[in-house]
């Protein structure tokens, strides 16, 4: 990202982003999940064309397989692997997510040291996640508690004193930049795109930042995004 020290464009964004949902439609396909997703295991092939390839399959595992959720490089790593879940296809999803915010700002989505700072910073963005994912899994009560005399859920104080933003305040298009309400990038701006090519980009990254690997976008569905077929029409 030398060239784009603050991010890329969205186009750019959009060409990387689909051929990464190219090769994982095709691991899909392999029951193969990558395993370590993140920007550095994505490479152009040459300088000057525009076309870009996974690496680093070490960590990758067929769909079923047992995998030590600790060998993921903590940015990326999703809910499932945090919380000690079944891990499968989403994961990959998920850390792509993180990878479309971080290819558009050239920020790290979720730059943490360590699990509860990465719990809260979900929280942060997302909200809380639904209580079915958590009473489904055998860690959640190293970050979250129940209320008294409910089945509701709220997280624990961090021992560390850290303090985060409530749940759901850091929005997303907040974290990238983009005005929703202004008159930005209407016909005839600077800009090359129009808002609702932002819009979708949101949609498309929230989709894939499902806290439920049952409800967060697949491959396939990503594909057939209006994100990426926006300029088709």
């Amino acid at each position: 990202m030398d060239e784009y020290p603050a991010g890329f464009p969205l186009n750019a964004t959009r060409n990387y982003s689909k051929q990464i949902c190219n090769a994982l439609q095709h691991l899909s396909d392999l029951q193969i999940i990558h395993g370590d997703l993140k920007l550095d295991n994505v490479l152009l092939v040459h300088p000057e064309a525009p076309t870009i390839k996974l690496a680093d399959f070490g960590s990758a595992f067929r769909s079923g397989e047992k995998v030590d959720p600790y060998v993921r490089a903590r940015p990326y790593r999703s809910p499932e692997l945090v919380l000690h879940s079944r891990i499968g296809v989403p994961t990959d999803m998920w850390s792509l997510g993180c990878i479309l915010v971080e290819m558009f700002t050239a920020d790290t989505l979720f730059a943490v040291s360590d699990s509860t700072a990465q719990i809260n910073k979900f929280v942060e963005v997302l909200g809380m996640p639904p209580s079915s994912i958590l009473d489904s899994s055998t860690r959640s009560t190293k970050f979250f508690e129940k209320t008294p005399g409910s089945d509701r859920y709220v997280l624990k104080k961090p021992r560390n004193g850290e303090t985060y933003k409530a749940a759901g305040m850091r929005k997303m298009q907040d974290i990238l930049d983009i005005d929703l309400e202004g008159s930005m990038y209407e016909e005839g701006e600077d800009d090359d795109n129009f808002l609702y090519e932002y819009v979708d980009f949101i949609d498309l990254i929230l989709l894939m930042l499902k806290y439920d690997p049952s409800e967060r976008i697949t491959p396939c569905e990503a594909l057939n995004h209006k994100f990426f077929n926006s300029q088709e029409e």
